[in-house]
């Protein structure tokens, strides 16, 4: 069986470079729009992920991101359980890092950046500017 997943979505909040008991690792945390809405016409429910990194690689390339960052991270799904402070058990998606890509802004046209516009070609019987 093959356990790989990819998605694309925006950072919750700047990473964490944490430090183990034998090794270093950073967390982060990505939050996953729905398209559509549901029957009653309200959005879907945002699907938050925790990341984690283990690599050197991988931890350089998580800590380069921050909060509101688009990202695609690619890596293994795992369910990760735990008891919260009232001892009730808890669980949450999370992935585990094989990749992380962050988009630049720019690579997303009218989100508040100016869309590059093509140089105005002079018209063909515009001859005012002809050196001679």
């Amino acid at each position: 069986m093959i356990n790989s997943i990819t998605v694309c979505g925006n950072m919750a909040a700047d990473p964490e470079e944490r430090k183990g008991e034998r090794t270093t690792f950073a967390k982060g945390r990505i939050g996953v729009s729905q398209p559509g809405k549901d029957r009653e016409g309200n959005p879907k429910p945002t699907i938050w992920f925790d990341l984690t990194a283990w690599s050197q690689w991988q931890i350089k390339d998580l800590l380069r991101c921050s909060t509101g960052d688009r990202v695609t991270a690619s890596g293994r799904l795992e369910l990760q359980e735990w008891t919260d402070r009232d001892g009730a058990a808890r669980q949450s998606l999370g992935i585990r890092l094989n990749d992380i890509e962050r988009h630049d802004r720019s690579d997303r046209p009218g989100r508040g950046e100016e869309q590059a516009q093509a140089p105005r070609q002079p018209a063909a019987d515009d001859m005012s500017d002809l050196p001679f």
